[in-house]
C-alpha cells in the first residue's frame, strides 16, 4: 500500500532582509503556492500574529481554507510602537485532507504609518466672516491604505468630535437655529453639487455637530484615525466670524459699478422701511464674500431665507470669461424656486451674446432682444405696469448728461406674465424696435403663487418716484411674497 505524500508549501518570497530601521507599510501583497507529488493541492490554510511566532504556527489550525495564491493583507496592530514583526504562515492541504507538516514561514518588519488629513486651503473662503454657511473641503490620506483607516472625525471649537462617513471629502455646515442668540448646532451636508439634485438636499442622517458660536468667531478641526490607533488633526487657519442670521430676506449685492450706493443707500434705505433684511456684497473687497462653491454654500445660504433679492451688473467684458455673476447663482437659484423660495432679480446683460446655454437662460425665461443694446431710457420717463395694483415707475435724474443705458428689453416664453414694459415715447430713436417687457413673473407650479420677479435693468434706475418705487418693492416682497 502506498501511503499519501504530505503536500509542500512555498512562499515567493524567502525572506525580507531590511535594515531594522526600514520597514514596509502595513499593507503587504504577498504570493504563495503548493506541490503535492501524488494529488493536488485543494487549498491553503493562513495565519499570521504581530507578536508571537508560536501563535501564528497555533492558529493555523483553526483558520479556514483558502484557494487563492495571492492576498493583499493589511497587518494592523496594537500597542506603544508603531512598529511589530509580523509571522506569517501559510499550510498547504492536498485532496485527502492531509497537511504539509512544515508550513512556509515568512518574517515581516512592518510600520504602521500615521494618516493624514489636510483642510485644502485655497478651496476655503477668502472672507473670515460668515454668513451662516460655510463649505470645509479636505483631503485625506493613508500610506499603509484606506483600509488602514477607522474614522474620519469633525468637530466645532473644544466640542466633542463627531464621526463623518469615510468616503467624503466635503462638508458644508448649516446651523440648526440661525437666527440664535450664542451657541447652535449644525447640519453637515455632503457634496459640491447640492443645487443640481434632482431632489432637496438633505444633511447626513445622523450626524449633527454642537458648538457653532453666532456673532462670534469659530475654527473647525478634522481627525483621522486608522486601526492602529495612529491619529491626525488638522485645523482651519482662520477663526471664522459667523453672522447670525436675522430677517426673512437677503439682499445679494453684485453689482460692480454702483455696488456701495445701490446697495448701501437707495436699496438699503427703501426697503428698510417695508422689512427687515441681512445682506452680503458680493464685490466689496474684490469679491471677497464670493462662495468658492456657489452649488453647495450659496445654495444652502439662499435655503435659510423665504425671499432673496438679488441685483447686479456686468463684472467684466473681457473676452473668454463669465461676464455676470448671475451665471454662477444661476443653478442655486433654480434649485430654491423649485422649493418654494421667493426671488426677485434686477439685472443687465452685456452687449454681446450670452451663450443659449447658460444657466442664466434656465433661470429666466427670456431671450435678450437682439436690439437690446440700442435702448435707451430717457430721464424721468415712465415704465409702465401690465398689472393693477402696481404703481407707473420713473426713469431717475441724475447730473451725468443723456440718456440711461445698461437697460434690456426681452421676449418671455408661453405663460409667462409680463409686469412692466417701457412705452416707446420713453426711449431715445436709436431703438427701432417693438415695445417690449422689462419685468416679468413667473409662478410655482404647485402653488400657483408668484415665485419669480425679474427687471432687465437695475431697479434703483426706476426710484426717481420714491414712493412708486417703495411702493413696487412692497408690492413684490411683501405681497407677492407672502406665501
Amino acid at each position: 500500500m502506498v501511503l499519501n505524500q504530505s503536500p509542500s508549501t512555498r512562499i515567493w518570497i524567502d525572506s525580507i532582509g531590511l535594515a531594522d530601521t526600514i520597514r514596509l507599510f502595513t499593507q503587504v501583497k504577498l504570493n504563495w503556492s503548493g506541490e503535492d507529488q501524488d494529488g493536488f493541492v485543494k487549498g491553503f490554510k493562513i495565519s499570521w500574529s504581530s507578536t508571537d511566532k508560536n501563535a501564528a504556527l497555533i492558529g493555523l489550525s483553526s483558520s479556514r481554507l483558502v484557494t487563492r495564491t495571492d492576498s493583499t493583507f493589511l497587518f494592523n496592530f496594537t500597542g506603544l510602537s508603531n512598529l511589530a514583526d509580523i509571522y506569517f504562515y501559510v499550510q498547504a492541504i492536498d485532496e485527502k485532507g492531509l497537511l504539509d507538516p512544515n508550513p512556509a514561514f515568512l518574517k515581516i518588519p512592518v510600520k504602521n504609518s500615521i494618516p493624514s488629513i489636510n483642510f485644502i486651503a485655497d478651496a476655503l473662503p477668502a472672507s473670515d466672516t460668515i454668513w451662516s454657511v460655510i463649505s470645509l473641503p479636505y483631503n485625506f490620506s493613508d500610506p499603509d491604505g484606506v483600509a488602514n483607516i477607522d474614522s474620519i472625525l469633525f468637530k466645532i471649537n473644544n466640542s466633542k468630535w463627531v464621526s463623518v462617513p469615510k468616503n467624503l471629502g466635503f462638508l458644508s455646515l448649516v446651523p440648526r437655529d440661525p437666527g440664535s442668540f450664542g451657541e447652535t448646532s449644525v447640519d453637515l451636508y455632503a457634496g459640491e453639487n447640492l443645487a443640481t439634485l434632482n431632489k432637496i438636499p438633505e444633511p447626513i442622517p445622523g450626524v449633527s455637530a454642537a458648538g457653532l458660536k453666532l456673532n462670534d468667531r469659530n475654527r473647525f478641526y478634522m481627525k483621522i484615525k486608522d486601526l492602529a490607533g495612529a491619529s491626525f488633526v488638522d485645523s482651519t487657519v482662520s477663526n471664522y466670524y459667523f453672522k447670525r442670521k436675522t430677517a426673512d430676506l437677503l439682499l445679494v449685492d453684485a453689482n460692480k459699478a454702483e455696488g456701495a450706493y445701490i446697495g448701501d443707500t437707495v436699496y438699503a434705505k427703501t426697503i428698510s422701511a417695508i422689512s427687515a433684511f441681512d445682506r452680503i456684497d458680493m464685490i466689496d473687497q474684490n469679491g471677497i464674500n464670493q462662495p468658492k462653491f456657489w452649488n453647495a454654500s450659496f445654495y444652502l445660504l439662499s435655503k435659510l431665507y423665504k425671499k432673496v433679492f438679488w441685483y447686479s451688473d456686468i463684472i467684466t467684458e473681457v473676452p473668454g470669461q463669465t461676464p455676470l455673476m448671475l451665471t454662477f447663482a444661476a443653478p442655486s437659484f433654480i434649485q430654491y424656486l423649485r422649493f418654494d423660495g421667493k426671488l426677485l432679480v434686477s439685472a443687465i446683460f452685456p452687449d454681446t451674446r450670452i451663450p443659449d446655454d447658460d444657466p442664466v437662460f434656465a433661470l429666466l425665461p427670456i431671450r435678450i432682444s437682439e436690439q437690446s443694446s440700442l435702448v435707451r431710457l430717457r430721464r424721468n420717463f415712465p415704465i409702465v405696469p401690465t398689472k393693477p395694483d402696481y404703481a407707473v415707475l420713473k426713469s431717475i435724474i441724475t447730473n451725468v448728461p443723456g440718456p440711461i443705458t445698461g437697460v434690456d428689453i426681452f421676449n418671455v416664453s408661453p405663460g409667462v406674465d409680463t409686469l412692466f414694459t417701457i412705452p416707446k415715447s420713453s426711449l431715445t430713436s436709436s431703438y427701432t424696435g417693438p415695445e417690449l417687457p422689462i419685468a416679468l413673473r413667473t409662478r410655482n407650479p404647485f402653488s400657483g403663487k408668484t415665485n419669480l420677479v425679474f427687471f432687465g435693468v437695475q431697479l434703483s434706475y426706476l426710484s426717481h418716484d420714491l414712493d412708486a418705487f417703495q411702493n413696487t418693492l412692497n408690492k413684490i416682497l411683501n405681497e407677492e411674497f407672502n406665501w
